[in-house]
């Protein structure tokens, strides 16, 4: 959707942005991420045995959606342990996230998944939705009202 000349390098992990999690998306990213690890031991006898792919930490279930790397984790992790923190009276935690970050909580948030009341699938999809392509969608709104009032406009 997004275009990008082609001298332009599209980093992942260049820019952060502040995403906010409450305690039930902090828990609910915790049990549906495991830890990514490099199968290729020091020697060369296991090199071969997975075929050089990454591999989590967790067999690959339903509750173990995606591998992430650790300092993903560290992030999950801090907004528990802030959102969990009876002194922190059940205030939402920010994080700072990559484009790389939010590609990864997209591919496990899952719209239908709620934890009490709270829709904590589809609030994670819209906030990585927005964080994303915000921008985007805002450009191609004013774009559309503009086509509009335009079509309006009498030229003789």
């Amino acid at each position: 959707m997004h275009e990008h000349d082609d001298d332009e390098m599209f980093d992942l992990e260049e820019s952060y942005k502040p995403f906010k999690l409450t305690r039930n998306e902090a828990l609910y990213l915790d049990d549906t991420c495991t830890l990514m690890v490099d199968p290729h031991p020091m020697d060369d006898h296991d090199r071969g045995r997975h075929g050089g792919q990454p591999m989590g930490m967790r067999p690959p279930v339903f509750s173990a959606g995606v591998m992430v790397p650790y300092d993903l984790l560290e992030k999950i992790g801090y907004a528990v342990l802030y959102t969990t923190d009876e002194t922190n009276d059940g205030e939402d935690v920010e994080i700072q996230v990559s484009i790389s970050d939010l590609l990864l909580f997209r591919e496990v948030a899952q719209s239908f998944v709620k934890i009490g009341e709270e829709q904590v699938g589809f609030n994670l999809k819209r906030k990585v939705a927005e964080a994303l392509h915000k921008e985007f969608y805002d450009n191609r709104k004013s774009d559309q009202i503009a086509d509009r009032l335009l079509q309006q406009v009498e030229i003789e």
